[in-house]
């Protein structure tokens, strides 16, 4: 029995013994068969994938995550099974023929689920051929996104560098969105690093088709280094663009990101205006841009101390604001990022003690609903509900109410130890955090702690150099507590 099989399994005989079709996840955790799999925040375990596959759901009730069977996604499953042992070394002809021509409801999907048990290198071969059949391709995204999240990407780069069409860079584009729903960053960085390595070494193509994977470079600039993003432009920059058949609004809008990463402001702030003209009438795009221009001016406002670009980005989260208020079913999640980002931009004027045109309960309230949105849709033990509430109590400690602080910064702690690995840079920055409320408390013995956890895990994945900040207050820790031969050690490593 594979471990995707022996979860579905055990998990319909759990469901049979508490005689419930909706298990907490808390309660799986402990389980001696599926347990480790349930834990795995690997994208490979079984119980990830089968999530991904939409053979399984999870969903919040009073702040708990409970999993439960999709009815329709294990007929896909067990459809999909079904297909493959009956078109096994038939070729992709075989798998067309039931896309185009199969009544049966739920045939695409059964042919999905069929491709995600191929090897990666059948797929790769086959997928050009199912990329030319007429109509909507949304099957081939989850196969795809299977691919991409293998040990095998570079083979599928390979692929793309030598037939790179516009078809196959938008269920590529599909895919990544999809992988980066999910969290799963190091999957994201991998594919696009070896799409960009493969651009970078391209000697004869044409013009269109190193546009097309440019753009799909594009689509995610803050997993590259700055040295490769700068290469990326600097090649993009060769060839006319502005004219290419490809999809003008993202495009701008990725473009203006990459420049705002490479601390370009006004380059950044020219294609994201050239985002918003190429816009005709898709809402949920426009707020997407105005959130970046809103953003950048925040950043500008830190950076410069400048209150002008700081008046610009609370001016632009407040437009953005009236307008989800019009949509009567906007995305939770992307509400309560925008209402992160605003509170964010906000704390500037505490920072640098402006003139406040909101009172400190408008910001508290706006904040809480942010966490109040998040918990309901993704449960208490997600990434989105830590840095929520690592935002709230960044606020308590600008407002000087430093317990409330802690109190937070803490519960925020207990969530990322939870979900994410000891030696992960999230479990660094949040012990950061933790041992600089400490620290503002003079709890210095308390500080140590949190600040040394910090830096072993720095030390561990390499990234002393990168934090220096962090660096810095261990060694003031120290220092406050006498503990100098120990502080000049530290300093050695760094």
């Amino acid at each position: 029995m594979t471990g995707n099989h022996l979860l579905l399994y055990h998990l319909a005989e759990l469901m049979y013994e508490h005689e419930q079709n909706i298990l907490p996840v808390d309660v799986l955790f402990d389980d001696d068969q599926i347990g480790d799999f349930v834990k795995s925040i690997q994208i490979d375990s079984p119980y990830q994938q089968m999530l991904l596959e939409g053979v399984l759901t999870e969903s919040v009730h009073d702040e708990k995550l409970f999993v439960s069977f999709t009815v329709e996604g294990y007929f896909h499953f067990v459809l999909g099974e079904v297909i493959y042992n009956r078109t096994e070394g038939l070729g992709a002809e075989a798998l067309k023929q039931i896309v185009e021509g199969n009544m049966l409801n739920g045939a695409k999907e059964g042919v999905e689920q069929c491709l995600i048990r191929f090897s990666i290198e059948s797929y790769i071969q086959i997928f050009n051929s199912l990329t030319n059949i007429a109509g909507d391709l949304s099957f081939l995204v989850k196969p795809t996104t299977n691919v991409i999240r293998s040990n095998s990407s570079g083979e599928l780069a390979d692929y793309l560098v030598n037939n790179s069409k516009k078809k196959e860079i938008e269920i590529l584009k599909k895919s990544i969105q999809t992988i980066c729903d999910l969290g799963y960053n190091d999957c994201i960085t991998k594919f696009l690093n070896e799409i960009l390595n493969r651009i970078k070494g391209l000697v004869i193509r044409t013009e269109l088709e190193i546009i097309y994977l440019c753009d799909l470079a594009l689509l995610h600039s803050s997993y590259y280094s700055l040295k490769d993003l700068s290469d990326l432009i600097e090649l993009l920059f060769k060839y006319d663009f502005d004219n290419a058949e490809i999809e003008k609004v993202d495009f701008y809008s990725n473009l203006g990101f990459a420049f705002r990463l490479l601390n370009r402001p006004d380059d950044a702030l020219k294609y994201y205006q050239d985002a918003l003209r190429e816009n005709s009438d898709n809402i949920y795009s426009k707020i997407k841009i105005l959130s970046r221009v809103a953003t950048l001016y925040s950043e500008l406002a830190i950076k410069n101390k400048s209150k002008n670009h700081g008046d610009l980005a609370i001016e632009g989260f407040k437009e953005i604001i009236i307008m989800i208020d019009k949509i009567h079913q906007f995305e939770p999640i992307l509400k309560a990022t925008l209402f992160n980002n605003y509170a964010k931009a906000i704390f500037t004027y505490f920072m640098y003690q402006w003139e406040l045109k909101f009172s400190v309960n408008e910001i508290e309230k706006l904040l809480q609903e942010s966490y109040e949105i998040i918990v309901k849709n993704k449960g208490m033990y997600a990434d989105l509900t830590a840095k929520t509430i690592n935002n709230q109590s960044l606020f308590f400690a600008l407002i000087g109410d430093l317990k409330k602080s802690l109190e937070l910064c803490l519960r925020g702690f207990k969530i990322v130890q939870r979900i994410y690995p000891y030696y992960s840079n999230d479990t660094a920055i949040f012990s950061f955090n933790v041992g600089n409320r400490h620290e503002q408390l003079k709890n210095f013995l308390d500080a140590k702690h949190y600040y040394q956890m910090a830096f072993d895990i720095n030390l561990y994945l390499g990234f002393l150099k990168q934090n220096k900040q962090m660096n810095i207050a261990y060694i003031r820790v120290l220092n406050e507590l006498n503990e100098f031969e120990l502080a000049e050690n530290i300093e050695s490593k760094i």
